[in-house]
């Protein structure tokens, strides 16, 4: 357990990666339920603090959907999850 935590705007968090059976290329996209905490590259999955997030004085968890899309096709973009993690 950390008890005393800084992310810095800018600082690497986390770096996701999906792949694709057909290796067809993967495009990532964050959760509306980030609420601008933190961003993502579209390209490389690579998640940044968007915020400068500070474990003493918010202690509440920071968690977040993360979406990986197979771009061989075109999709539509979502807007927001529902409560069963569901894009509507």
């Amino acid at each position: 357990m950390i008890d005393s935590f800084i992310l810095f705007k800018g600082t690497n968090v986390l770096k996701i990666k999906a792949l694709d059976k057909e290796e067809d290329p993967i495009t990532y996209e964050l959760g509306a339920d980030a609420q601008g905490r933190f961003k993502i590259n579209s390209l490389t999955g690579q998640i940044t603090a968007n915020v400068v997030l500070d474990r003493e004085v918010n202690q509440t968890a920071n968690t977040f959907k993360i979406c990986c899309f197979c771009t061989r096709f075109p999709i539509p973009k979502p807007r927001e999850f529902n409560n069963h993690g569901a894009w509507v």
